[in-house]
C-alpha cells in the first residue's frame, strides 16, 4: 500500500518539478490526482472505521473515473475484506466487483457473471447464510435479469434466481419482500404466482403486503364464484393483518396502515363492481363493509396519525353512495358519520362538494360559486340553501382560524345566497377568529373588489 501522503501547501511547494518550473508529465499528474483521494480515504477510515456507507460511496466515486483508479478501488475492496468480513452488504460489494463498470454487451460479461455467482454461492454455504445475505444475492440476480438481453443468459439467470428463492424459502430465510419479488418472476403464470404467495403467507401470515398481492390476483378472476372468493380472502386477511401477539412489534399507526391497504384495494373493487351490477343485496353487503371499515375499531378512530387513511375511504364511500343513490344517500351516509364523532374540515368540505355537484347536475368541473358568478338567477332552492349554509358553518367551526373556510363561506353568501346582511355578519365573526388578520383583510378586500 502507498504510505499516507501529506498534501499541505508546504509539501506541494517543495515538489521538485514545481519549484524548478517544469511541466508535470501525464503520468505524474495522474499519480498526484489519485494520491490525494487515497490520503483522504485512509485518514477518513481511521476516524470513522465502522462507516461502511462511506467506503462504498468512495468506491463508487472511484468507479466513475474508470480503469485509471483500479489500484485505489482494490485498496477499498481489501479494506472491506479486512474490516467487514461478515457484513452481508460488504460481501455483496466484494462479490460483485468482477462486474463493476462492465457492460452487459462485453464479451467477458458471462464469465464475470459466473464468477460473481460462484462467490455468492460459496458464501451462502457458510455460517454467513442469512436473510440479509439471501436478500442481497436475489436482489443482484433480479437486477441482472432485468439488464441482460441475450436469451441464453436470461434463462441462466432466471433458473439460478428461481433456485435461490426456493432454497431461501426452505431454509426459512426468505423475507416478505423476497417472496413478493419471487412472485413477480411469474407475472405471466397466475398458478405459479399464487403458489409462491401461498408459501409466503404460510411463513409470514400477518404480512399485509403479501395479502394484498394475493387479493390483487383474486380481483382479476371472473366467474360465478369470484365475488365469494374475494370476500372470503378479505375476511381471512383482516383476521390477521395488522394484529400481533407481541404488542411491541407494530405501532398502532403501522397496524392501521397495513389494514388500510387491504381495505383500500377491496373497497375500490367492491364499489366499482356493485355499481355495475346494481344488485340490491350486493349493494347492502358493500354498505356494511364501508361501515365496518369506518367504524371506531377500524379506520374511524380518533388518531390524528390515521386521519388521512380514513379520509381516503370516506371519499370512496361518498362517491359510491352518490352513484348508487344520489344526494339523498350521500346525506344519509354523512349524517350517520357525523353522529358518532366530530369530523374533520376535509370531511365537511367533501360533503359540501357533493351538495354542489348535485345542484350542478352531477358536474364537478366548476364549483357552485364560480357558476353563480356567471348566472343571473338563483341556483338553489331554500332547502338547499339551508343545507349548504349549515355545512359552511360546520366547516368554519371545525377550524375557526382557517382563512380559506371563512372566505368560502363569505363567497357563498355573496354569490350564491346573495345575502348582503349575512356577508357582513360572517365577515365580522371571521375577523374575530382568524389568526392572521392582515392576510384575511387583504383577501376580503380582493373579494369585494371583484364583486
Amino acid at each position: 500500500m502507498d504510505p499516507a501522503i501529506n498534501v499541505s501547501n508546504e509539501s506541494v511547494a517543495q515538489e521538485p518539478a514545481l519549484t524548478m518550473g517544469k511541466q508535470l508529465s501525464l503520468m505524474q499528474k495522474a499519480m498526484l490526482e489519485l494520491s490525494i483521494p487515497k490520503a483522504i480515504y485512509r485518514n477518513a477510515i481511521k476516524e470513522i472505521p465502522t462507516d461502511l456507507e462511506f467506503r462504498i460511496g468512495f468506491l463508487k466515486l472511484y468507479q466513475t473515473f474508470g480503469s485509471s483508479t483500479l489500484p485505489a478501488q482494490e485498496e477499498i475492496y481489501e479494506s472491506l475484506k479486512a474490516d467487514f468480513a461478515n457484513d452481508p452488504i460488504a460481501i455483496s460489494v466484494i462479490s460483485e466487483r468482477h462486474l463493476a463498470s462492465m457492460a452487459v454487451s462485453d464479451a467477458n460479461y458471462p464469465a464475470a457473471l459466473k464468477t460473481v455467482v460462484g462467490e455468492y454461492e460459496k458464501c451462502l454455504e457458510t455460517s454467513l447464510s442469512s436473510s440479509t445475505m439471501w436478500s442481497q444475492y436475489t436482489k443482484f440476480l433480479t437486477e441482472t435479469l432485468n439488464s441482460v438481453t441475450e436469451p441464453n443468459l436470461q434463462r441462466y439467470v432466471f433458473v439460478i434466481l428461481s433456485k435461490a428463492y426456493t432454497r431461501a424459502s426452505a431454509a426459512d430465510t426468505c423475507t416478505p419482500d423476497m417472496y413478493l419479488a419471487w412472485s413477480k418472476l411469474h407475472n405471466h403464470d397466475t398458478k405459479a404466482k399464487l403458489s409462491v404467495l401461498d408459501k409466503a403467507l404460510a411463513a409470514h401470515e400477518r404480512n399485509g403486503a403479501l395479502w394484498t398481492a394475493k387479493l390483487r390476483l383474486a380481483l382479476l378472476e371472473s366467474g360465478e364464484n369470484s365475488i365469494s372468493r374475494v370476500e372470503s380472502l378479505v375476511v381471512q386477511a383482516l383476521r390477521v393483518v395488522g394484529k400481533s401477539d407481541d404488542a411491541d412489534s407494530l405501532s398502532m399507526v403501522e397496524m392501521k396502515t397495513e389494514r388500510f391497504a387491504v381495505w383500500k384495494m377491496y373497497l375500490e373493487w367492491a364499489a366499482a363492481e356493485s355499481i355495475e351490477g346494481k344488485n340490491e343485496t350486493r349493494i347492502e353487503a358493500v354498505e356494511r363493509r364501508f361501515r365496518e371499515c369506518l367504524s371506531v375499531h377500524e379506520l374511524g378512530g380518533t388518531s390524528v396519525d390515521t386521519a388521512e387513511l380514513e379520509a381516503y375511504i370516506i371519499v370512496i364511500y361518498l362517491d359510491w353512495s352518490y352513484n348508487i343513490g344520489g344526494i339523498e344517500r350521500v346525506r344519509s351516509a354523512a349524517d350517520r358519520l357525523l353522529s358518532f364523532k366530530q369530523r374533520s374540515t376535509f370531511f365537511l368540505n367533501a360533503c359540501l362538494e357533493f351538495e354542489e355537484r348535485d345542484i350542478l347536475g352531477g358536474s364537478a368541473n366548476e364549483g357552485l360559486v364560480a357558476v353563480a358568478k356567471k348566472s343571473l338567477k338563483s341556483l338553489v332552492t331554500p332547502a338547499q340553501l339551508t343545507r349548504l349554509r349549515k355545512l359552511h358553518e360546520l366547516v368554519c367551526f371545525s377550524d375557526t382560524s382557517r382563512i380559506d373556510s371563512w372566505m368560502a363561506y363569505i363567497s357563498f353568501e355573496m354569490y350564491v345566497a346573495q345575502d348582503v346582511k349575512r356577508v357582513t355578519e360572517v365577515h365580522w365573526r371571521a375577523n374575530k377568529e382568524v389568526t392572521d388578520k392582515d392576510e384575511f383583510a387583504l383577501r376580503y378586500d380582493a373579494l369585494r373588489t371583484e364583486a
